[in-house]
Formats: structure tokens, C-alpha cells, sequence
């Protein structure tokens, strides 16, 4: 996975970074310096009020609202009082629906997953353009389906994402050339869009970490997964979302592909560039399995997370970035709350960002914390 440098230390720059994230280069520091002269005008304003500057900061954001909701808003709306009347509106929406439906009991909800997708092949459009079926175009590559080979994953179509998103007061709208899916709330405004994957049948299929991605950067929803053997995301009050795959390892995907989405959260690795990814891996055979105990009850599912390394890559549209080695183990809590993991001798836990590769390993509960909030699933041994 690649991605636009997210994380930082100063709230107010998290919330810019998250609120221009997907937005064109030539626009995001436009709508970036933009939305800050207005939070800090604000801020300003509250601290002349009385408030402390940490306080009358936070109150700022508050005011204008999730960050991936001014990220949508921005893609159509120029001025900020239309910015503000939007973020106002949501909220209340998002509000009044959630009051409604929990008055009565969540539905259970199956969602088809397809592990295996066709192979995938990105090139910039001044290259010379495989004879494939083309996919999506998102501006900066050309991507094109190669059915000649496979790539494991997790994958879900156009279809049941709308039908899942039902329930929320949220509406799908796919683009025209059917590779782009775009999510509106009820008054119509586009939240957020994620790119297909590929397409089978007529039926475009996006990437469950990307859903995944989309809810722990929203906040909108109070949404946490649970189950082990069969994993289910609930949505409280509203409804439980239970992916259904093929193949004896599908579970232990799920909570890898929740575990690569929540890396987000606990690296920053902005430094290095504009752009950067994480290279997954799992233990090296010589690492040593030990048993960590934890305050957790049975069945929790925990991730073990090391940076070991960096290395420098280059993408499909030419732009250099940093690949970063990051080693995931993934156990289960047994009665006693104790997990097995593939640790190495010298792993030092920590609950704060490493701030290089090294032994610091970070433990995270991943079932039953929510996935707005997954720094709150950080944990040391007992």
C-alpha cells in the first residue's frame, strides 16, 4: 500500500493532511493553507474567549468537523461558510439516523468477499498502454487488467458495498466508466471515492482495505470488529457486517488486511518523503515464539509490529518514494489472556512511534477497539 504522508504529531497538521487527503497536488495546498488560516483565525478567536490554546484549537476542528468530510466537501465547495453549512448538516444527519435506528435491534448483514483477484498493470499515460482491459484511470497511471495471472486479497464488489452501506444513510455512485465509486450522504454530496481493483462480470470489485482505511479515518461511526473464527464488523446500533470467504485461512486475511490498515496509525514516517508505502512480512523462521501476557479476556486477536528496515522504490508514474520493512505477527488470547507471538530476543515493546528501525515492537489489540481509535488498542505485557 501507498500513501500520501498522513500522520504527525501537531493535531492541526494531522487534521490538514487527513482533510486534503485524495485531493489533486495542484489543489491540496491551496484548500491546505486555506482551512488553516480559518482554524487558527478561529482558534484565535476562542483563545481571545478565555479558552487555552490546546483547548481553543481543539474546539476549532470540532467546529468545522471530521476531517473526511471536509476532505469531500472540498472537492466541490470553494467557500468556507458553504464548507461549514455542509460539515453542520452531516453531522446532524449522521445523528438524527443513528438516534433512529438505535431503537431497534442491528441486522446482520453476509458480505460476499472474493480472495483472488487478476493481476494488475499501472503505467503512465504517456507510455505505450497494454493491449488489456483498462480498469480505472486516476490521473497520474492507467491501470489494466491482466487475467493471465492471480493476486491474493480481499476484494468486495460495487454492489454489496452499497447494499452494506444502506443502513449508514449513505448512497454509492459508481463513475461512468465503472472504476471509480463514489460515496454520498443523503444530501448528495460526495464524502469520499475509492478506485476498482478490477472488474468481473460486468461487476467492479474495490479493495477491502480501503474500506477498512475509509472508516478509521472517518470517525463517523462507532464501528469495531470481534470473532476470531469468523469476523464480524459491528457497526453499534446500526448494523454487524459478516465477510464471508472462501478457504480455510479467509479469517486470518481479515485480520491481516485490518492489521496493514492500522499500521496508519502507528508510524509516521512522514520525514522520509511526500510518499511512502509499507512492505509487509511475516517473522523470520530463526525468531523465537514467546508468550506475552495480557490484560485482555480469550479470543482477542493482537498484532505484533516491527520497523525493521527501509528501502527506496519507485512508482508505476515515476515518482520515487520509501518502502518501509515493517515485520506483522498476528496471535489469539487463550483463557488465560496470554498470546503466542514470533518475537525477536531483543524486542523492546513500546506504545509511542519508533522513530527508526530497529528492535521496539508495538502489541495491539485489534478486535473490540474502535477503528477511528486504534491507537487505543496499544498495550504493554503484563
Amino acid at each position: 500500500m501507498t500513501f500520501t504522508t498522513y500522520q504527525t504529531p501537531a493535531p492541526l497538521e494531522a487534521y490538514l493532511r487527513r482533510a486534503t487527503l485524495g485531493l489533486p497536488p495542484e489543489r491540496r495546498e491551496e484548500v491546505w493553507n486555506e482551512l488553516e488560516e480559518h482554524l487558527l483565525c478561529r482558534a484565535e478567536q476562542l483563545e481571545f474567549q478565555g479558552h487555552p490554546p490546546e483547548k481553543a484549537l481543539e474546539q476549532a476542528l470540532r467546529e468545522l468537523g471530521p476531517p473526511l468530510r471536509v476532505s469531500a466537501a472540498m472537492n466541490g465547495v470553494h467557500n468556507m461558510p458553504k464548507l461549514i453549512a455542509f460539515a453542520t448538516l452531516t453531522t446532524l444527519a449522521v445523528s438524527a439516523g443513528l438516534y433512529a435506528l438505535a431503537q431497534q435491534p442491528a441486522p446482520t448483514m453476509q458480505v460476499p468477499v472474493q480472495t483472488q483477484a487478476p493481476r494488475v498493470q499501472c503505467v503512465k499515460p504517456d507510455e505505450t498502454q497494454p493491449k488489456l482491459p483498462l480498469v480505472v484511470k486516476t490521473g497520474r497511471v492507467n491501470c489494466y487488467q491482466d487475467n493471465s495471472g492471480t493476486q491474493e486479497g480481499l476484494y468486495v464488489s460495487f454492489t454489496e458495498v452499497e447494499r452494506a452501506l444502506k443502513p449508514l444513510g449513505l448512497r454509492t455512485e459508481p463513475s461512468t466508466d465503472g472504476g471509480t465509486l463514489y460515496f454520498k450522504n443523503t444530501l448528495g454530496q460526495t464524502l469520499t471515492a475509492s478506485y476498482a481493483v478490477f472488474k468481473r462480470d460486468g461487476e467492479a470489485y474495490l479493495a477491502v482495505s480501503d474500506l477498512i482505511i475509509m472508516v478509521m479515518d472517518s470517525n463517523a461511526f462507532p464501528v469495531h470488529v470481534s470473532g476470531y473464527d469468523q469476523p464480524v464488523f459491528n457497526l453499534k446500533n446500526v448494523s454487524n457486517i459478516v465477510m464471508q470467504g472462501k478457504g480455510q485461512q479467509f479469517n486470518q486475511q481479515v485480520y491481516r488486511s485490518l492489521a496493514e490498515s492500522a499500521a496508519l496509525h502507528f508510524y509516521d514516517f512522514s520525514k522520509y518523503s511526500k510518499v511512502w508505502s509499507y512492505e509487509f512480512s511475516e517473522p523470520a523462521a530463526r525468531t523465537t515464539e514467546r508468550v506475552i501476557s495480557t490484560p485482555f479476556k480469550p479470543g482477542e486477536v493482537i498484532a505484533a509490529y516491527q520497523w525493521s528496515g527501509d528501502r527506496p522504490d519507485t512508482l508505476p508514474d515515476g515518482r520515487s518514494y520509501v518502502s518501509h520493512k515493517i515485520i506483522l505477527n498476528l496471535g489469539v488470547t487463550d483463557e488465560q489472556g496470554k498470546v503466542k507471538l514470533k518475537l525477536p530476543q531483543d524486542a523492546k515493546f513500546t506504545t509511542t512511534k519508533p522513530t527508526s528501525a530497529g528492535s521496539d515492537v508495538q502489541l495491539v489489540k485489534l478486535t473490540n477497539t474502535p477503528l477511528g481509535n486504534m491507537k487505543s488498542g496499544l498495550f504493554l505485557p503484563k
